[in-house]
Order: structure tokens, then sequence, then C-alpha cells
């Protein structure tokens, strides 16, 4: 029976229930570590379960109006609200700008990294997982950049 219970309890994380809304948590990894073997550095990512949203481009994320676009395309307002602390908390260098992108919808979180052969905010290939996944979490990346690195958007900002 302890088998079995385990194994119901066996999801894309601990305490994942897509029926259950106390279950449905948001984390973030910490912000920015670096790799010491390659020196690269990590994006912190955002993430929740059955939130919605697509795989994306990279989104310049330095107005309100910005993050409330960016935000409006997930389910659970828990994802977006994690996303503007984390952007609150931030201290940028002058000339950097914040960005964002879902990089993966699945069960497992991906590692980012910030730069990747020219190309910002890069997921990291997840080991074949061996678990059930019983809904898929969101995972959004976020990091720094010289604002020369992400083009202006259009529209009239």
């Amino acid at each position: 029976m302890l088998i079995l219970a385990l194994g119901l309890l066996a999801g894309c994380r601990e305490g994942d229930s897509a029926s259950d809304p106390a279950a449905q948590t948001t984390t973030a990894t910490p912000t920015s570590p670096t790799d010491s073997a390659s020196g690269s550095r990590f994006a912190t990512v955002v993430h929740e379960t059955a939130a919605g949203g697509e795989v994306g481009p990279v989104v310049r994320l330095d107005s309100a109006r910005a993050v409330d676009e960016f935000v409006a395309q997930f389910t659970r307002a828990g994802l977006g609200e994690k996303i503007r602390a984390e952007l609150e908390v931030r201290d940028l260098r002058p000339g950097d700008v914040m960005v964002g992108r879902v990089v993966a919808i699945g069960c497992d979180v991906p590692q980012v990294l910030i730069r990747d052969a020219g190309e910002l905010l890069v997921a990291q290939p997840v080991p074949k997982s061996t678990h059930e996944c019983f809904a898929p979490m969101t995972s959004v990346a976020l990091a720094p950049v010289s604002q020369d690195e992400v083009p202006q958007p259009t529209g009239g900002e």
C-alpha cells in the first residue's frame, strides 16, 4: 500500500494536483548563479503548475505595460505575481533591462543560461524523467541584460 501511495504522489513536483489550489505554488531558482566549470550565468526561473502560456521569444520587461502584457498569457495569477515580485527586487546596472521568456511547459523545470552562443535565455536540456506528470509546469526565465542586446518593442511604446 505504501508503494501505491507514493506512486500516486509522484508528479511534476511534491504536492502537485491540478484540482488543489493550495498545492499550486510558485518557486524561483537562485538569482543568476554561475556555473563554475563554464563561467556561464544562469537566469532566475519562476514556475507554476497548470499556468498556461506559450514558449516564445525573449521579451523586454522594462515597463508596467510590458509586464502586464507578458503575464496576461498565464491562467494562474500566482505566476504573474511571482514574476512581478522578482522584477521589483532587482537592482539593475545602468544600461541594463530585465527580460523574460517562457522557456518550457512540461514536467521538469530547466536551468536557463542567460547567454549561450549569442542567444538569450536558452533552456538547457532536461534529462528524461521516469515519473508520471499529472499537470505541466510553466517555466519563465528572468534575467538582466544590456538594453542593446534586446530590440525595442514596436508599436509606439
